[in-house]
């Protein structure tokens, strides 16, 4: 009678582990800086990633004019990239890889996004050759595996 009660116990839990498991999340933040005259010079969007509760991955996001309120990015460069550990108990997979691709999946940091998500380290990254933004972007981040891991990738984007 035991081992049948652990052994519906012990499915059970396999059962409740992946009904109470959570996906992983992109929460997306935006802003503009102005220049004296009142025009827009800079746009700066954020992601605020949360890992996968089972495996720590997030999904493939999609930057357009259809989740960004302040409208299209077309004609706008990709200035810099910032990608930053969030949290301190919930850390990150070292080196860690990010990739923004274009709407042909090419990688507009060409590999310089390659191991810059780090557990303790805030990375800046300055591109100084680059096409303007003609399309859907989207952010893939790969390689981080840590479980419910918390981080931040900001692009900074000119006119």
């Amino acid at each position: 009678m035991k081992k049948t009660f652990l052994a519906l116990l012990l499915l059970l839990g396999f059962f409740v582990t992946d009904v109470f498991a959570v996906a992983g999340t992109v929460t997306l933040a935006q802003d503009q800086l102005f220049n004296a005259n009142g025009y827009t010079t800079m746009r700066v969007v954020s992601f605020v990633c949360v890992g996968d509760s089972t495996d720590g991955t997030i999904p493939d996001t999609a930057i357009n004019a259809d989740n960004l309120v302040l409208g299209n990015l077309a004609g706008w460069f990709l200035y810099r990239m910032v990608v930053e550990n969030d949290a301190g108990d919930t850390g990150v997979t070292d080196d860690s890889d990010v990739y923004i691709k274009d709407a042909g999946g090419s990688d507009l940091l060409n590999g310089q996004g390659v191991d810059q998500l780090d557990d303790d380290t805030r990375n800046y990254i300055r591109l100084c050759r680059h096409d303007p933004v003609s399309g859907t972007l989207t952010l893939d981040v790969d390689n981080q595996d840590v479980h419910s891991g918390e981080y931040t990738i900001t692009l900074i984007l000119a006119k």
